[in-house]
């Protein structure tokens, strides 16, 4: 992650659009996914793409950070699973980085992620149905999607804020007793499970290591068992074809 983040800030380096410090910009993401209730591992991702994929579309590491923020709140409020998210989210950075929205990427967006294509066309003030029409002559740019989308940034956080009172109730389930006692004895229950699994890899290598110190006395008897099995099976097949041919006289 800090590889991904260091590889954006430095991009926008020439432009004098990067923060500080790898740091800063760590702390900035993670800020955001807190705000965006989504994992920092996912924001993170989000952010390296947008801003590695389409650094053309943004000024700043901070602005690809803002404009992910929104992105990533959207995703939520459309429900989209992770891996449907993932998927617009690189469809999304890979037409900001063509400068336009058509193509596939929208087709993606549209399946995965319609909410953010209702922006677009709220803030190009048409029906959502023109604009599979507007793509295909390319008049949905980069800066189109980025501008639409930053201006629904009150609307995205008012939609976002409507889920607050679930948000609040799993918390309070997370800070029960009941779930904490839950938690714990699940913790100890995997540490146990751990520790077992342990002595058995443990045992299993004293084993191989007995084995490999006494090879040259359990070899014979092992070779031995070996070839008195194969003679074993040898004489099985005579007296089976003798039985067959006693059978067929």
């Amino acid at each position: 992650i800090t590889a991904r983040l260091e590889m954006m800030n430095n991009g926008f380096e020439s432009v004098g659009g990067n923060l500080k410090s790898t740091s800063d910009l760590f702390n900035l993401v993670y800020a955001s996914a807190q705000d965006a209730r989504g994992s920092f591992a996912d924001m993170s991702a989000v952010v390296a793409k947008f801003g590695n994929n389409a650094k053309d579309a943004f000024s700043s590491s901070a602005e690809v950070v803002d404009f992910a923020n929104l992105v990533q709140k959207e995703m939520v409020i459309a429900g989209a699973s992770t891996t449907e998210a993932s998927n617009a989210m690189l469809q999304l950075s890979q037409a900001l980085g063509s400068g336009v929205l058509r193509g596939d990427e929208l087709n993606s967006i549209f399946e995965q992620a319609p909410n953010l294509i209702q922006e677009i066309a709220n803030y190009l003030e048409v029906p959502i149905g023109e604009i599979r029409q507007m793509a295909s002559e390319g008049q949905i740019s980069a800066d189109i999607v980025k501008q639409a989308i930053f201006s629904a940034s009150d609307e995205i956080n008012d939609k976002l804020m409507k889920f607050q009172p679930v948000l609040q109730r799993i918390n309070e389930i997370a800070n029960s007793e009941e779930f904490k006692q839950f938690t714990q004895t699940a913790i100890n229950d995997m540490a146990v499970l751990a520790n077992v699994s342990l002595s058995v890899v443990n045992t299993l290598i004293q084993g191989a290591a007995f084995v490999s110190d006494n090879w040259s006395i359990i070899s014979p008897i092992i070779y031995s068992v070996a070839l008195a099995l194969a003679f074993y099976n040898g004489v099985l097949i005579m007296h089976n074809a003798y039985e067959a041919v006693s059978n067929g006289l």
